[in-house]
């Protein structure tokens, strides 16, 4: 089901998600990162942990996704704490085969 009309992205360009590491000894970098191709939104809830909504709360957003293809990409830690080799797999849902 496409809840959105017109958002599914492209299958040549990926929508990228990134995981960011810091501290004080090394720069950030990232160590985590995800490339969906051809994103579906399929929905999108707000909700609030708060019983009485007159209180100030802090509202949570899930928004889900879809893709078409999935490329993981991780980068370790090198001894120093600094980043390592990246290690990347990647899976096209549509032809159930690694790419």
């Amino acid at each position: 089901m496409n809840l959105f009309s017109g958002t599914t992205t492209s299958l040549a360009t990926p929508v990228t998600i990134y995981f960011v590491e810091s501290n004080r000894d090394t720069r950030p970098f990232n160590y985590y990162s995800v490339q969906l191709y051809g994103v579906v939104v399929t929905g999108i809830t707000q909700n609030t942990t708060d019983v009485d909504v007159s209180a100030a709360s802090q509202p949570t957003e899930t928004v889900t996704l879809e893709a078409a293809k999935y490329r993981y990409s991780e980068t370790t830690h090198t001894p120093s704490g600094g980043p390592g080799t990246p290690i990347s797999f990647g899976w096209d849902c549509t032809r159930n085969a690694a790419f």
